[in-house]
């Protein structure tokens, strides 16, 4: 009888140690098991979905990232390119990727250039000229682009290259504020969606009367926005009554 007992005893035991070893082996109580979290759909800002690897490891402490990632869009600082472009004109519309807009810049900077030597070379000729016209008294006449001429004509000569000189200066100045505007203006934009998938349009529209007895016909126009090709479309209807 004891014989009996003990053999039951042990083939308890043995059931008892093998149920262990597969449950340990099932990864039920292994410490670093993988575990599935369920799927969770998610949106980025734009609201395009994301296939997230949600796969993480419990108790390790460790995330395993999924491939599909938020996108980090790099700040863009137009205060950045309007002081490049005030240190270099040009340097500014590069940041901005408007390259296009450089040789722009700078042939209108040597345009206004030469013409502040045009109008700087004729000034200086006819002040050169009023001055020895003078100091040539009585005559008061100088040399003046080969001839001898008197002081109140090279006066005049000289008043008319200085005001173009001054205009010229001017225009350099303003080129210059154009510049650091368009740097600016860009970098404000920069984020823009000016995607060619936008559209805007306008279409005649007829409407009758309402009111029964009105003899009049009313002409409208609908204007309609359709923006990233036409995932969503917001319209927009005015009518100006116009008595025919």
């Amino acid at each position: 009888m004891g014989k009996v007992w003990m053999g039951l005893f042990f083939l308890l035991l043995s059931s008892w140690v093998h149920a262990q070893s597969a449950t340990d082996s099932a990864g039920i109580y292994s410490k670093d098991t993988l575990a599935r979290v369920p799927d969770v759909e998610k949106f980025d800002v734009t609201g395009k979905p994301l296939n997230v690897d949600s796969t993480v490891v419990v108790g390790a402490d460790k995330i395993i990232p999924g491939k599909d990632t938020i996108p980090v869009v790099k700040k863009h600082s137009p205060v950045k390119a309007v002081w490049m472009s005030a240190v270099l004109p040009g340097l500014g519309q590069a940041y901005n990727k408007k390259y296009w807009k450089i040789p722009i810049i700078y042939a209108g900077f040597a345009g206004l250039g030469y013409w502040i030597y045009f109008e700087s070379h004729q000034f200086n000729m006819a002040r050169t000229a009023y001055r020895a016209a003078v100091r040539n008294p009585p005559y008061y006449t100088g040399t003046y682009l080969g001839q001898e001429v008197d002081a109140a004509t090279i006066k005049t000569y000289r008043d008319y290259y200085k005001g173009f000189l001054n205009y010229a200066s001017l225009a350099t100045v303003l080129w210059y504020g154009l510049n650091l505007i368009d740097a600016v203006v860009d970098g404000h934009l920069y984020h823009f969606n000016v995607d060619d998938k936008l559209s805007f349009n306008f279409d005649p529209s007829f409407m009758l009367p309402v009111n029964i007895g009105m003899n009049q016909t009313c002409l409208g126009l609908t204007m309609k926005i359709i923006p990233l090709g036409g995932k969503k479309k917001y319209n927009y209807t005015g009518f100006a009554p116009i008595r025919l």
